[in-house]
């Protein structure tokens, strides 16, 4: 057995330990894997150690359910801390990605459009204005060669010529804003492709990780397998589910109990002393 502390179940009023718990089957087999996972409830909790990810695969045990051979066999190679060559570099990727998404969080978007629609109605607006101030011009040389006051035409050009300088100045802004706004836009379009490459780079490290996390189990895994009560198996990774998961628990370091509800073994004790972990049967 693995498990250094004994596990404690509490079923409302009932409180039950060891290593090796045998359950009524009166009681939900995948509520106990969710409290082993720490989804406990008012009536049911499981106190145990924290379970590692080949759990997921390996945690309830039952009739009917699926499993992925080789994920869960690499899973079973890491619970007991074995290495591959590919790791470093999977390490190295999972920092540089962590680094690229806090990027592209500083990074957001900028809504260029808005920017663009700005300027398209700031540029309408300023060809109107400059229509404007050549009207005003027009109309005080107007005014000077009929002899007439200037001092309204004077001012009326004066206004139209700040008003335009004014539209020009926020159409400038409003340019620059959305040259800003691409430059972000395609830094972080860069970021994402950049990260892309990083996730498929990963992808192929974890797939070449864990055909040899699979290569380096085989042979004990096929040994589980052949010895599985009731298993009929001529090639291991074809074996039924219930078969695999069991074989995939026998060689795994389970901090966690798993949940045995199948019918492989003549006693709780028969399957504890089997599998070498703790488990809630039920």
């Amino acid at each position: 057995m693995t498990q250094t502390e004994p596990i404690t179940v509490r079923i409302g009023e009932i409180v039950r330990r060891g290593e090796v718990i045998d359950l009524p089957t009166t009681v939900n087999p995948a509520a106990l894997r969710d409290a082993i996972r720490g989804d406990d409830s008012d009536r049911l909790s499981v106190d145990c150690e924290r379970p590692q990810p080949v759990h997921d695969h390996v945690g309830y045990i039952h009739t009917g359910m699926g499993i992925r051979t080789r994920t869960a066999l690499a899973r079973a190679g890491r619970s007991r801390d074995l290495t591959t060559e590919s790791d470093e570099e999977i390490a190295a990727l999972d920092a540089e990605i962590t680094e690229l998404d806090a990027e592209l969080a500083a990074q957001e978007s900028q809504p260029a459009a808005e920017y663009r629609e700005q300027i398209a109605e700031s540029s309408r607006k300023r060809a109107e204005l400059r229509e404007a101030v050549e009207a005003a011009r027009g109309r005080l040389e107007a005014c000077r060669d009929h002899g007439i006051d200037t001092d309204a035409a004077v001012e009326a050009l004066e206004m139209a010529i700040r008003e335009l300088s004014e539209r020009e100045t926020a159409t400038a802004a409003a340019t620059e804003q959305l040259d800003h706004a691409r430059e972000r836009n395609r830094t972080h379009r860069d970021l994402k492709e950049k990260r892309l490459r990083l996730e498929d780079r990963r992808a192929n490290l974890e797939q070449e990780a864990r055909a040899s996390l699979v290569d380096k189990l085989r042979e004990e895994f096929t040994a589980a397998v052949d010895t599985v009560p009731g298993s009929k198996a001529t090639d291991p990774f074809d074996a039924p589910p219930v078969v695999t998961a069991l074989a995939v628990a026998r060689i795994a370091d389970l901090d966690a109990p798993a949940v045995l509800d199948c019918d492989r073994f003549d006693s709780p004790a028969a399957a504890g002393d089997w599998l070498g972990s703790p488990i809630l049967y039920v």
